[in-house]
């Protein structure tokens, strides 16, 4: 893992792998990679994220950022690659963030994923996460989420 930086960001957002895409752009005002680049590294200002790459190429991204008092957002996103640092990624989530949000007196940590990204779902029901349910019409266009959770 590596630490952040705008032009990881950047190159992350630019290559993202489509489904991820597909979830995060559904959820924002923009389609925009750069200006998502700059959200996520002010994001992570206020939390901490971190990068994993293979031969010095960024392949995916996990953080966390508080958005109210004891509840922390949670995400992760990657390239095509993504499937060569899930491992990495899940351990650094278990070993870095957790304890960084239990130190932060979080009691709440959640990432809605879009309903048909079914390898987001599996990787955090794995990563202990718990399925709230669907949130009907969540998405810009009216698409279906599914809230994730981790509570104290």
């Amino acid at each position: 893992m590596v630490p952040l930086s705008l032009s990881r960001v950047e190159y992350l957002c630019l290559n993202m792998r489509d489904i991820d895409r597909r979830e995060i752009f559904g959820l924002s005002w923009h389609d925009n990679p750069m200006l998502l680049a700059r959200e996520v590294v002010l994001a992570a200002s206020y939390g901490h994220a971190a990068i994993s790459e293979r031969n010095g190429v960024p392949t995916g991204i996990i953080g966390c950022s508080p958005i109210r008092p004891g509840v922390w957002t949670l995400f992760a996103f990657g390239t095509d690659d993504w499937r060569k640092s899930a491992l990495e990624l899940s351990r650094y989530g278990r070993r870095v963030l957790r304890p960084f949000l239990e130190l932060r007196g979080a009691h709440r940590a959640q990432c809605e994923s879009h309903i048909e990204h079914s390898e987001a779902h599996r990787w955090l029901m794995s990563m202990g996460a718990r399925n709230d349910g669907v949130l009907p019409g969540y998405g810009r266009d009216g698409s279906d989420y599914i809230m994730f959770s981790w509570s104290k």
